[in-house]
């Protein structure tokens, strides 16, 4: 039977971007329980092919797995699918079986379902607790990562075009804080730990709920360790943020209005997971 501290090491690093991936290193994932689960689940948009959905079974497996907070079964073990319900807001189970059809991957998700859908179990494993959220320090210095927004991804911001370098940093770090003063902040899962997505918001900040302009991630050091800026998004076709947002919440409807907002104009784009 398989112990926490196997899957564990089957798992591999969570300090990856490439989430996906890890998960099909660990399990072949069967369609059936992908289709299963969209089905059972309150009804949402997870993105091209469900990879948002695939990338949340992924995130809240490791937390599953590094919580112990899973059960074993003869030939595998069992994890809730996250803080997903059904419409009578019953849990989700996922079944994981030894993989005997290849040595690659030691593991099949092979179910999707209900708890009494399941013979011979009649106790199921607790949903996984999200983890807690860093404070963000009030008066740490903003570090932007100029040369790759402001240079080699200028595109991006085409409204800071025609000023120096030094204002385009100002304006950029004036929006992170006015955003986070206002709590606009999303928290999110990022590189094996929470970390949030703040909202930029430049040429109009009237509604608060809208798509901005930019997506950035910023990353909490600690004591007194400025918050670094690595990247800048553009929300409506570099939506590989929402996937490492939406594992954060029990519904889709509880996440930052302009989350919800971006995601629903989202344009169809090719980096939609990693």
């Amino acid at each position: 039977m398989p112990s926490k501290e196997d899957l564990l090491e089957q798992y591999g690093s969570v300090r990856t971007s490439h989430v996906l991936e890890q998960l099909y290193n660990f399990a072949f994932v069967t369609p059936t329980a992908i289709d299963n689960l969209n089905r059972q689940a309150l009804d949402e948009d997870w993105g091209r092919e469900l990879n948002v959905l695939k990338k949340y079974i992924a995130i809240t497996l490791y937390w599953s797995i590094e919580q112990g907070r899973f059960i074993e079964v003869t030939g595998g073990f069992i994890v809730t699918a996250g803080l997903l319900r059904n419409r009578y807001s019953v849990p989700i189970y996922l079944k994981f079986e030894q993989n005997t059809r290849s040595s690659n991957q030691p593991w099949a998700l092979t179910f999707a379902g209900l708890g009494h859908d399941i013979d011979g179990v009649s106790e199921f494993p607790a949903a996984p607790e999200v983890p807690r959220s860093p404070e963000i320090p009030i008066g740490n210095e903003i570090v932007v990562r100029d040369e790759h927004i402001l240079g080699e991804r200028s595109e991006r911001v085409p409204f800071l075009q025609g000023i120096g370098n030094v204002a385009q940093i100002c304006a950029l770090t004036g929006a992170i804080q006015w955003s986070i003063y206002r709590g606009l902040q999303q928290p999110c899962w990022y590189f094996g730990k929470v970390q949030y997505y703040v909202p930029i918001y430049l040429q109009n900040q009237e509604n608060i709920t809208a798509t901005p302009d930019l997506v950035v991630p910023i990353e909490i050091g600690q004591d007194n360790l400025p918050i670094f800026v690595r990247t800048a998004l553009n929300p409506e076709s570099q939506t590989n943020y929402y996937s490492n947002i939406r594992p954060v919440v029990a519904r889709a409807d509880q996440l930052k209005p302009w989350v919800v907002s971006s995601w629903v104009t989202k344009v169809v784009s090719s980096d939609e997971v990693e």
